[in-house]
C-alpha cells in the first residue's frame, strides 16, 4: 500500500460473499459470560415450557435476555432524568440524591417494546 494511513483508518478489505457483511455478527458467544445465572435461565425455560439441551442456544437465549433488560433499565434512567428535570423546575420537590426506579418510569420504558404493565383502572 503506498498510501498512508491514519492511526485510526484500517485498510479497506474486499469481502467475499462468503465473509458476513456485518462485523457483529462475527463476534463469537464463547467469549462472553452473561449476567443471568445458567440454573436460572433452566428454570425459566423449563416454566415456560421449553426444553433446550444445547449449550449455545441457552447462552445466546441468556445474552438477548441480558441485553433487553438493558435496554428497558437504559430507557428507565432516561424517563426518570426527564421527570427530574422536570421537577427541578418546580421549586417544592427537593432534588433527589438517591436514583429510584419508579413505575411509571419503568412502564413507559415497556410501552416501548409493546408491553402493557399499567394496572387496571379499577385498582387505582
Amino acid at each position: 500500500m503506498d498510501e498512508k494511513l491514519e492511526k485510526n483508518e484500517r485498510p479497506k478489505e474486499n469481502k467475499t460473499p462468503a465473509q458476513p457483511q456485518d462485523e457483529s455478527v462475527d463476534i463469537n458467544i464463547n467469549d462472553f459470560t452473561p449476567l443471568i445465572p445458567d440454573i436460572v435461565l433452566d428454570h425459566l425455560l423449563e416454566r415456560s415450557g421449553i426444553d433446550c439441551a444445547d449449550k449455545e442456544t441457552k447462552k445466546a437465549i441468556s445474552l438477548l435476555a441480558q441485553k433487553f433488560i438493558t435496554d428497558v433499565a437504559t430507557s428507565s434512567f432516561q424517563f426518570h432524568k426527564i421527570h427530574q428535570k422536570a421537577a427541578q423546575k418546580d421549586k417544592r420537590f427537593p432534588k433527589e440524591k438517591k436514583l429510584t426506579l419508579h413505575m411509571n418510569d419503568l412502564e413507559k420504558a415497556l410501552e416501548e417494546y409493546g408491553i402493557d404493565v399499567s394496572r387496571p383502572s379499577y385498582f387505582m
